[in-house]
């Protein structure tokens, strides 16, 4: 395998978020762009970065405006490393896009559903969108309805999950057709989206999750408890080939010999093994039937910076645990003597 910039394999990288729009989501979307911005810079598809997919139902005006605007500031390598899923999903003629109605099947929308309409830019329906309450929105089955040229029903996709997935397809699939063979990296950044992929596993495809906030509930202690919203993720994290974090560590004036604590439980004789961006073994550790903390210490040349860390749940990568078998969280930068 071919490596670029700072050890990254020759790849095709895709970075999935839910949305990304100027001035709106604060620091996800600063940290999605910057992350992306950073493989760029390490030479990631020959400087130009990963291309950016969201799944924000927009108008495709809309969405150009977000690209201008982001490529004005420096923060894409250009407005073709983005891509909306429902910039695509209207057919020429008007209704929905062939690889839509291709994953599509017989149904109607549910009567007891408000919809939302999806149009193309000459105003024609393309397809409707369930509204749904609640924090699980994203996880229902509720018919998406698919229209055809003339605005009639032209089948249901059962839920977003599926419709964002059909959309994933059809992205490794362009990417297969132009290089034939090549690994293709996602990077998922919505915690919301990794609960509906992690089960998606086109072949040649590796799967890696970034965390953007704590799992814990106030007070943030190890034995806090977990955040509602999180548990779902936790249980599907063993779908993933990799986690990263990212932790601010303090500068060594503050932090003398800092290191990375984290806390864990797993069931199994698997080991859960860290890395960081400059080191070519892992640290590793076997997990237990209960909760421990593990450390790791942080190399001195990332004194005051960002770093990934990637935390992987078996010696291959693969993630092939079940889901009872890792779970990690409270991710903290700690003092640690030992570390010389």
């Amino acid at each position: 395998m071919v490596s670029v910039g700072e050890g990254f394999p020759d790849a095709a990288y895709l970075v999935l978020a839910s949305r990304l729009i100027p001035g709106v989501d604060g620091g996800y979307t600063v940290a999605t762009l910057q992350r992306a911005l950073l493989l760029a810079a390490s030479g990631v598809e020959q400087g130009r970065g990963p291309v950016l997919l969201t799944v924000d139902p927009g108008t495709p005006g809309d969405h150009a405006e977000h690209r201008a605007e982001f490529a004005a500031r420096g923060l894409i390598t250009g407005t073709d490393r983005m891509r909306n899923l429902f910039d695509e999903a209207a057919a020429p003629g008007g209704g929905a896009a062939s690889w839509l109605r291709d994953a599509a099947t017989p149904g109607a929308p549910d009567p007891d559903l408000q919809y939302r309409t999806v149009a193309d830019a000459a105003g024609r329906s393309v397809l409707d969108l369930p509204v749904l309450a609640g924090p699980d929105w994203h996880a229902s089955t509720a018919p998406v309805v698919l229209r055809d040229g003339m605005g009639a029903v032209a089948g249901v996709i059962p839920g977003f999950g599926a419709l964002y997935r059909a959309w994933l397809d059809r992205v490794v699939a362009g990417i297969r057709a132009d290089r034939p063979g090549v690994p293709i990296v996602l990077v998922c950044e919505s915690r919301q989206l990794g609960e509906l992929i992690a089960g998606w596993r086109p072949p040649g495809v590796r799967l890696v999750h970034t965390v953007h906030t704590i799992h814990l509930e106030p007070p943030y202690t190890p034995d806090a408890p977990v955040n509602p919203l999180w548990r779902r993720w936790l249980a599907a994290s063993a779908g993933f080939d990799a986690v990263l974090g990212l932790v601010s560590v303090p500068l060594l004036t503050t932090v003398p010999y800092p290191a990375i604590q984290f806390r864990y439980r797993g069931t199994g004789d698997r080991a859960l093994r860290m890395l960081m961006p400059d080191q070519t073994t892992w640290t590793e550790f076997l997990p237990s039937a209960v909760y421990k903390t593990a450390r790791m210490c942080v190399p001195a040349s990332f004194e005051g910076t960002v770093p990934w860390l990637s935390i992987r749940p078996n010696s291959t990568g693969s993630c092939t645990t079940a889901p009872t078998d890792y779970w990690l969280d409270d991710l903290a930068v700690v003092n640690d003597p030992t570390c010389l």
